[in-house]
């Protein structure tokens, strides 16, 4: 779980530079979405690896017997939910969506990025 998280948190770091420092970058926005897509493939294989399922496997045995209401038992079924959810994604609707989004940000980006200049 924690290589899922170093590749998540690498997404928002990137989200974040697009949406903070890039608004007068025009054309950054596409390398930035396909950077995107890249790494939320990643964490969606990673998620989806016969590891991470037999450990889930493994974890959700072992809390199986706690209260329903127990943060442990309550965050393994969150990990299951994540990846019952991401095993009916395709890997290509994934990587369109993120590509599609760059694009969006990339045009929004360009328009601020217009706007700003008239007004200097």
């Amino acid at each position: 779980m924690a290589k899922i998280n170093d590749v998540l948190n690498a997404v928002n770091l990137l989200m974040w530079d697009q949406n903070v420092m890039m608004p007068g970058s025009p054309g950054a926005a596409s390398a930035h979405a396909a950077q995107t897509a890249t790494l939320k493939g990643m964490a969606q294989q990673l998620l989806l690896s016969p590891e991470t399922t037999a450990a889930l496997a493994e974890a959700e045995s072992a809390v199986a017997s706690l209260d329903e209401d127990d943060p442990r038992r309550r965050s393994v079924a969150a990990v299951r939910e994540a990846v019952d959810f991401h095993a009916r994604i395709s890997p290509e609707l994934l990587a369109e969506r993120s590509t599609a989004a760059g694009a969006c940000g990339e045009r929004l980006c360009c328009a601020i990025w217009m706007l700003d200049t008239k007004n200097v």
